[in-house]
């Protein structure tokens, strides 16, 4: 089981669903245990990624006890099936696909640099939302690769994409121009390729008792701007439908896009109901106009404010 334990380490969190393991007992949260239930004496702390659980009713495990008592399987079935998903390619393979993509992540990290007013970064965040404190979650790099049917290179602006555990999982990326402007691209916001845990988010503030919630990076700090308090982005609708908040939080204050299709305030609405069922405090706010935002509001009460002080 030795080498069965090395290939499959670091790999439980996408395992363990593939036999019918509710992603949500992976949260690292207490909750129910999904082997005798209660209401949180369960913890899946995934020690030294070999998919540890504990549980004050009926005691610790590993990842392969959890697909053992979830099936009903013994250790020999259970380690068969298991190595059916992990496969017998070497570790050192393993390893080298895993740590090639967390190394262009640290370069690209480590070639950026905190955002100023002088670069494009910081003049697309004043274009679009005024004077506003600068997470040091988002950095601006001066020359990011953009793939397409040729290669590309902008300026842009980065942001760390954390997992639900709060580890560094990936990179966000918003393409711009020089003069702070969107990049004339298919697509100017992109995530690094590859996986993306359920409910990841760009942590633009410490979190508090009381937070908010939104889908963009630019809309989130619009709320927080608008309420003052600590905003997270949330990427996109699916994403922030499935988002759990850490512990701690009490109210969960939800910021929706008023999309035409609906997807926004579905997602809203699908979190807000996740929360009560949770028995955290929940609140939908939705801007009034279809197809607007936050930013977009944001943006139309400081044109009001600037003309009411032409006028005045």
């Amino acid at each position: 089981m030795s080498g069965l334990r090395e290939r499959a380490r670091g790999r439980w969190r996408t395992i363990l669903p593939q036999f019918g393991i509710d992603h949500r007992h992976l949260s690292g949260r207490h909750g129910p245990c999904p082997f005798c239930g209660g209401e949180d004496r369960f913890r899946w702390d995934n020690r030294e990624g070999d998919g540890t659980y504990f549980c004050s009713a009926c005691g610790p495990g590993s990842g392969a006890d959890m697909v053992m008592k979830h099936n009903g399987w013994d250790f020999a079935t259970a380690a068969r099936e298991i190595e059916k998903i992990v496969g017998s390619e070497p570790l050192e393979r393993v390893k080298a696909k895993y740590e090639a993509p967390r190394r262009l992540l640290n370069t690209m990290w480590g070639e950026a640099r905190p955002i100023t007013d002088a670069d494009a970064a910081g003049r697309f965040l004043a274009r679009r939302l005024g004077p506003v404190r600068i997470s040091g979650n988002l950095r601006y790099h001066p020359n990011l690769r953009y793939d397409d049917d040729e290669p590309t290179y902008h300026p842009g602006m980065l942001a760390i994409v954390h997992d639900p555990d709060g580890q560094a999982h990936t990179l966000h990326r918003t393409y711009l121009t020089p003069d702070g402007e969107k990049a004339n691209v298919k697509a100017p916001r992109r995530v690094m390729p590859g996986s993306q845990p359920k409910g990841c988010a760009i942590r633009l503030f410490p979190h508090a008792r009381v937070m908010a919630v939104a889908e963009g990076i630019e809309t989130a700090l619009a709320v927080h701007l608008m309420t003052g308090l600590p905003v997270w982005s949330l990427i996109n609708a699916g994403n922030l439908a499935e988002f759990t908040p850490p512990d701690g939080v009490e109210q969960l204050m939800i910021y929706g896009d008023n999309d035409e299709g609906f997807a926004g305030q579905a997602a809203a609405y699908t979190l807000a109901r996740r929360m009560v069922a949770r028995r955290v405090g929940a609140r939908v706010f939705l801007p009034e106009a279809v197809g607007d935002d936050f930013n977009d509001v944001w943006i139309g009460e400081r044109v009001k404010a600037l003309f009411d002080q032409t006028l005045a």
